[in-house]
């Protein structure tokens, strides 16, 4: 059988969607949906990706056309559920 089959490909089709997985405190899964799911639905369209899954556990699944906004949904999902450290600087204000 081995010998009738070709070898899988080492590179992952452009046309394969990218999926990624993360894990964040449950407590913060509510920051990433934000009221009524408009922050996560401002994540979409700010980055382009296809869909955002969040759930109660803590598992949030990105699922992207294209490496560069799976990254940029990445960047966003893990400043808004940073966890602040002692000795950390942080160069940008929020005024509210």
């Amino acid at each position: 059988m081995s010998k009738c089959s070709p070898p899988p490909s080492k590179m992952l089709s452009k046309y394969a969607p990218l999926i990624h997985v993360m894990k964040v405190k449950p407590e913060k899964i509510n920051l990433i949906i934000g009221s009524g799911g408009k922050k996560v639905k401002s994540i979409i369209e700010e980055t382009g990706v296809e869909y955002i899954d969040t759930q109660d556990d803590g598992i949030v699944k990105i699922t992207a056309k294209d490496q560069s906004s799976l990254e940029k949904s990445k960047a966003i999902i893990s400043k808004l559920t940073m966890v602040p450290t002692v000795g950390d600087i942080y160069r940008e204000r929020q005024r509210k």
